[in-house]
């Protein structure tokens, strides 16, 4: 576990989940089970205490946030009854609520999960992955990322706004998901169809859209 003290009354500590699982706790474990989760929660606290010489006295302020690899856990004291970086300091007898904290923090990982069932159903109702663009410079930071994969890919215009789409072919569903959350740092998922683009849209760049992109834009 990595402890950062940021000031005299603010501490910053990361654990992994391989961490935690060498600790006796599984993934799973510290976010749906809260007598476990809470186990481990003091566990780090009394860490805290010893390693870095931080006494929790006072009201306390405490922010989880859920990451990829671990855990981020922002713990914040003071001696007054006053808000702390904007948040509200809890009561003296219930110094924080560990079940609405985990469930906080668990929001970006059931958005990810969420987000995963959103691209599984579309995998199997379709062969092809669509998307709506902000704006057209958004699918030049598409191509630049895409360069390492192969797909066939293509730019449409409908009523003012760019679409692009590539298809699945022989590519995996593994290939895919990489693909399709490369794309979403620049769109967002559209349940628009090819074939409505094609018949009502303009077709910019038909199946070798990333190829184009990096040819003239690059």
């Amino acid at each position: 576990m990595d402890i950062e003290r940021v000031n005299d009354y603010t501490l910053k500590l990361y654990i992994s989940y391989d961490d935690i699982e060498e600790r006796g706790y599984s993934r799973e474990e510290i976010w749906y089970n809260r007598g476990k989760g809470e186990q481990l929660f003091w566990d780090m606290i009394e860490e805290i205490g010893e390693e870095a010489d931080f006494e929790l006295e006072g009201a306390v302020w405490i922010h989880v946030n859920a990451a990829e690899t671990g855990i981020e856990v922002v713990v914040t004291r003071t001696s007054e009854k006053e808000d702390i970086s904007g948040h509200s300091s809890e009561s003296e007898g219930d110094p924080f609520n560990f079940e609405k904290m985990m469930e906080q923090a668990l929001i970006p990982e059931q958005d990810e999960q969420r987000n995963m069932r959103d691209i599984q159903e579309l995998l199997k109702d379709k062969d092809y992955a669509m998307f709506k663009l902000g704006e057209f410079d958004d699918v030049i930071g598409i191509a630049k990322r895409l360069a390492q994969f192969d797909l066939h890919t293509t730019l449409y215009k409908y009523e003012g706004k760019y679409y692009f789409s590539f298809e699945k072919g022989q590519h995996d569903q593994a290939y895919m998901f990489n693909a399709i959350a490369t794309v979403q740092e620049f769109a967002t998922l559209s349940a628009m169809s090819t074939y409505y683009l094609r018949e009502y849209g303009e077709v910019i760049m038909d199946g070798n859209c990333i190829e184009t992109v990096q040819q003239y834009f690059a």
